[in-house]
């Protein structure tokens, strides 16, 4: 099913400037800078593969396009990308750092608040593998990261401007779930968890935050992956599920499903619903144990225009809950319900000046909503 009346009409043009975007965001909240080219490169790659289009020919001129976009606006102003031959997507030089960021060049390596000791993976690895610093790691699946078994916690109390959560109606409910965390328990094997999504997981922070909040919640190791991609709509998973659904399993326990900002730049319809309901058809016949929790779009505006709000909130968020509710063995959580409105947001420093991503801080607190939400359903 087409969704191509979901990507603007400039496809390579808007990744590009959003590639850029998440740079110098990434850099200014203290990520190491080698590491955040390397990893926002790497995803760059991934994203062409997810649309189907991807040769030489475009990755050259999109690195091109990158390179000059990091120069003009000031980002990297003297860095050079090698744009050909087996080298094509390295960094060859980076050059003098703008003034107003030197001071933040030498931030611990590896992403936002992972430890040091996972700064030496292999690029491809980071990106799809985020953790948050305070997160113990145990070794169980090459390829995966595994929360340490936590003893279960009281939830936290609400801060300030939270809402209540918003469950779709006949969803079905997470009671599956529970089962499967007391058999997880009883076998001594962690809790098998996927999430897929946009740019909002993609650096791992929320994913990490959420595998660590159920840890904390349920008293068992989750062994968690995070498959995003900057810029994706939930019809690229249908397009692309080479990609987006590859880890999902027959002994995945969790699917977590994280889109809707991409896609709601646009009024969504029947047609989208159907897109939808195809997406969640096809991960439970790929993994038929699972539970489903799919997460709504947050309040945000679009990218490049943070003073307009995005059109199709109300439409996505609407129509995604009416293709979860079709879903034995799952809920839906409307984050932006939970979370407030951008004014909210910023407020307690959520939020970034794009007023579509997250800080640090923002990407945490949804991850650990998502895992009380789980938490309050799957009793």
């Amino acid at each position: 099913m087409s969704t191509e009346h979901f990507r603007p009409a400039n496809h390579h043009d808007a990744l590009v400037q959003h590639t850029a975007h998440d740079i110098e965001h990434r850099f200014q909240h203290g990520e190491n800078l080698h590491h955040v080219l390397k990893d926002e490169i790497h995803q760059l790659r991934n994203h062409e593969y997810s649309h189907g289009h991807f040769n030489g020919q475009n990755f050259k001129h999109d690195l091109k396009k990158l390179e000059h976009k990091l120069q003009a606006d000031h980002i990297l102003p003297h860095i050079h990308i090698h744009t050909s031959g087996k080298h094509a997507g390295s960094i060859d030089s980076i050059g003098r750092l703008p003034v107003h960021k030197s001071a933040i060049s030498h931030a611990d390596g590896g992403k936002i608040g992972q430890p040091s000791r996972l700064s030496d993976r292999p690029a491809a690895a980071s990106a799809a593998h985020g953790a948050v610093g305070e997160l113990l790691k145990t070794p169980h699946k090459p390829g995966r990261e595994t929360t340490a078994a936590a003893k279960p916690d009281a939830p936290p109390e609400a801060g300030d401007g939270s809402a209540a959560h918003v469950t779709a109606p006949g969803g079905g409910g997470l009671s599956k779930l529970k089962d499967a965390i007391d058999k997880a328990r009883a076998a001594g094997r962690p809790l098998n968890m996927v999430q897929i999504g946009d740019s909002h997981i993609a650096a791992g922070i929320e994913t990490s935050a959420l595998a660590n909040g159920l840890s904390k919640r349920f008293g068992v190791p989750v062994d968690y992956k995070n498959d995003g991609i900057n810029g994706a709509h939930s019809g690229d998973a249908l397009t692309n599920p080479g990609f987006f659904l590859k880890d999902i399993d027959k002994k995945t326990d969790l699917v977590v499903v994280s889109f809707g900002s991409n896609d709601a730049t646009v009024q969504a319809g029947k047609a989208y619903r159907q897109d939808y309901e195809k997406l969640l058809s096809d991960i439970r016949t790929k993994a038929p144990n699972a539970t489903l929790v799919m997460v709504g779009p947050t309040d945000g505006a679009y990218w490049g225009h943070p003073g307009k709000e995005l059109a199709g909130l109300d439409s996505v968020t609407r129509e995604q809950r009416a293709a979860a509710a079709t879903v034995p063995d799952s809920d839906y959580f409307d984050i932006r319900a939970k979370l407030g409105t951008i004014n909210q947001m910023r407020s307690h420093g959520w939020m970034d000046d794009s007023n579509l991503h997250f800080t640090k801080g923002g990407y945490q607190v949804i991850g650990d909503s998502i895992a009380q939400f789980i938490k309050d359903k799957a009793r």
